[in-house]
C-alpha cells in the first residue's frame, strides 16, 4: 500500500531532519512567535518522535491492522488544513501537500494553488506578521478519506470472519465434507 510506504519513509526522514539538522521550528503561546533553533533542542526531539510515529503508523498499515488505520487516518487528518490568521497559525505537512487555498490580503478572497515537499510544523498563538490564508490540502483528505473507507472495510471483513468461525464452532458438521 503506497500510503504505508510513503509514512515508513517519510517518517524517518523527518525524524532525522529535525533531530540532526536542526533548522527552525516555531511553537509558541504568548504575544508574539518563538523559534527554537538548535542542533539537538527539545522542541526538535519532540518533532522527531512524532514522525517516527508516523513511521510506525505506516508500519501498522503495511500489516493491514486496525491501529495501522487509525493512525495513519490520524496522521493525515492533522495534515488536511493549514491556517493563519491574526492570532492563530497551524500548518503541518509531511511529505507532501498539495493545497487549495484561499487568501484573505485586504484586497478580497483570493483562490490560489499550493504545493510542499518537506517537513513542516507551525504552531502558535499570538502576533502573526503573514498575510491570513486557509487552505485544504487536497492529497491527505483523499488518504484520510481512503483510509476511513478501508478502516470500515476492514473492521467489517473482520467481523464477518468472526461470525464464520462462531457458526463453524457451534456446528461440528460444518467444517466437515460428506
Amino acid at each position: 500500500m503506497i500510503l504505508a510506504i510513503i509514512q515508513m519513509v517519510a517518517g524517518p526522514l523527518a525524524a532525522a531532519y529535525v533531530c540532526f539538522r536542526g533548522g527552525r521550528h516555531t511553537i509558541s503561546i504568548g504575544p508574539t512567535f518563538y523559534g527554537v533553533e538548535g542542533q539537538l533542542s527539545g522542541l526538535s526531539v519532540m518533532l522527531g518522535l512524532a514522525f517516527l510515529t508516523m513511521a510506525y503508523a505506516g508500519w501498522k498499515l503495511w500489516q493491514e491492522t486496525q491501529l495501522g488505520y487509525r493512525l495513519s487516518a490520524i496522521v493525515f487528518g492533522l495534515q488536511i488544513l493549514q491556517v493563519i490568521f491574526d492570532g492563530f497559525q497551524f500548518s503541518f505537512v509531511c511529505p507532501l501537500s498539495l493545497g487549495l487555498g484561499w487568501l484573505f490580503d485586504g484586497t478580497g478572497l483570493g483562490l490560489y494553488f499550493t504545493t510542499a515537499a518537506g517537513v513542516s510544523l507551525r504552531l502558535g498563538l499570538g502576533r502573526i506578521e503573514e498575510t491570513p490564508y486557509f487552505s485544504v490540502n487536497v492529497c491527505a483528505l483523499a488518504a484520510f478519506a481512503y483510509l476511513l473507507y478501508q478502516s470500515r472495510q476492514s473492521k467489517a471483513k473482520t467481523v464477518q470472519s468472526a461470525v464464520q468461525q462462531a457458526v463453524a464452532a457451534d456446528d461440528p458438521a460444518a467444517g466437515k465434507s460428506e
